[in-house]
């Protein structure tokens, strides 16, 4: 997990034993919704975007891979019913471009490991130059803090955040 950051002082990360999907350990991001102090957006944004990326200082060649995968599980402080969905946003950067996959998270249980798998053919255009994406810069989720309630905390684990391919078609 040492690539990764947390992009504002809304969030903070750190590598915890209290959750792991495999192993002993799991990627922690922890978020406080603020809704009336900008933490670090660059400007006067109250209401931000918490963020965590982590950046490939040589870039990475995602033409090589099928999917992005992780396994993550969410806890907070909401009630049962606001707890029911939990939009969490994915951005994987290139030298040009950003590329959104909006809502890779959206409505799961609380407190269960739950997979996602993110087919790379669905964003990369492969009928397209791919010097682009042979030199991909950072992959980074992200969450609006205006879909939550000032004050909620939120807690997400990642584990096994990989990126895999086929040995075969």
């Amino acid at each position: 997990f040492p690539l990764w950051r947390s992009g504002t002082g809304e969030g903070r990360i750190d590598v915890t034993g209290d959750y792991a999907h495999a192993g002993e350990h799991s990627l922690h991001f922890h978020v406080e919704i603020d809704h009336e102090v900008d933490r670090g957006e660059g400007g006067n944004y109250p209401v931000g975007w918490p963020r965590l990326r982590a950046t490939f200082a040589r870039g990475m060649d995602f033409t090589q891979y099928d999917y992005f995968t992780l396994w993550i599980r969410i806890d907070s402080d909401r009630d049962e019913v606001a707890d029911d969905t939990t939009p969490l946003h994915l951005n994987i950067t290139t030298p040009a471009q950003t590329y959104l996959r909006s809502n890779i998270i959206y409505a799961v249980d609380q407190r269960v490991w739950i997979p996602v798998r993110v087919p790379l053919d669905e964003i990369i255009d492969y009928s397209a130059d791919l010097s682009e994406w042979k030199h991909t810069r950072s992959v980074q989720f992200w969450l609006g803090e205006r879909q939550y309630q000032h004050g909620t905390t939120l807690d997400f684990y990642l584990d096994e955040i990989a990126l895999v391919r086929f040995k075969t078609p």
